[in-house]
This record gives C-alpha cells, structure tokens and sequence, in this order.
C-alpha cells in the first residue's frame, strides 16, 4: 500500500512527499515503513535524489537518518549529491557528505556523461538570458551563490578538480573540467574557489 508506482509517471508516494517538500508526510511514510531506496522508475531515481533536486534538505535529512543510500546513483541521471550540486542546494550537499557520499562520484551515461557533482555545481551556475546568452547582470545573484557554496564543500571534501567529462553542451567543452566550466559561467567566485 505505501510503496506502489504510479503509472506512467512511476513515483512512489514517498518520492512524491520528498519531491513536494513535505517533511510530514516523508516522516509518516519512513514511519509506516516505505522503502526508502525504491527507485522511482527504471532509471533508479529515488526519494533521495528528488529531496535534493529540490532542495529538501529536511526531507533529506529523515531520508538520510531512516538509512537511505547516499551512494545511489540512478542509470540515466545523476546520484543525490550531483542533484543537489546542480541546484546549488549546499545544505543537502553538506548532509550527503557528512553521511559519506563521494563528492567524485560520475556520471555513466545520460545527459551529463562523465559528470561529477563538482562538474555540475560548475555548469549550472551560469545564467542566460531568454535568447541563451549568458547575462552579465544576473551572475552574482543570490540564487547562484549557492553553487558556489557546494563548490567549497565539494573542494573541502577533496573532489577531484581536473576530472574530464565527456559531455560538449554546446559549448565545444568536450572533455572540459570543472574550470572550464565554472569560466564558460563566468562566475568568478566559482572560479577563485577552484583555483585557490
């Protein structure tokens, strides 16, 4: 009853309740005993990973303390760190560090192939405008300040910094590192933080 997919969409009622945020009823889901690391569909999502690409961290941190995987990486998208790194949500960052996750943890095939989370918190700090330029006036914004907080994290919990991935991005960056990514962002905070 408490674990059952939704079809088509696949999402488990916990994943759903991590997804929308909602700390109550992540709690009563762990509590009536939901499997914490059911994926979500045949990519291996789980509730984790959606608590992170949102920023949940309360979510997060019920899911992490009822013994969720940190180390679940999904097949066609990224584990729970580089969900969190992308949004540049430092406190699930932080949480899933603290309970072990590898800040070199890669992406394998998907979107983002060879990815890591430093990878996406570099990538994702950019910003363009409505015709895909990036803006000169929106980088230092508060919403990117959290990616370059992950960065930190990542850094201090000894990321790999020259790692190549294998994704272009329309940018011609094919085996780029997380510096030529954080300098196509043009966010220099990012780019200090990388080569200090």
């Amino acid at each position: 009853l408490i674990n059952p997919r939704l079809i088509p969409m696949a999402c488990t009622p916990l994943a759903l309740a991590a997804q929308k945020a909602d700390p109550a009823c992540v709690a009563a889901l762990i509590q009536a005993r939901a499997q914490v690391d059911q994926h979500v569909d045949n990519s291996g999502v789980t509730a984790l990973f959606f608590a992170c690409l949102t920023g949940a961290d309360d979510c997060a941190s019920l899911l992490i303390h009822a013994s969720a995987s940190v180390q679940c990486p999904s097949q066609h998208h990224s584990g729970p760190l580089s969900a969190s790194c992308r949004g540049g949500h430092a406190k699930c960052a932080e949480l899933l560090l603290d309970a072990s996750a590898s800040a070199n943890d890669r992406d394998l095939a998907g979107w983002y192939p060879g990815f890591t989370p430093l990878h996406h918190a570099c990538n994702w700090s950019r910003n363009r405008d409505d015709h895909g330029y990036f803006s000169q006036t929106d980088r230092d914004k508060p919403a990117y300040a959290g990616h370059e907080d992950c960065v930190r994290l990542l850094v201090a919990a000894r990321a790999v910094l020259n790692r190549r991935d294998q994704y272009d991005g329309g940018l011609g960056l094919v085996g780029g590192t997380p510096l030529h990514w954080a300098a196509a962002s043009g966010h220099v905070g990012i780019v200090r933080a990388l080569v200090e």
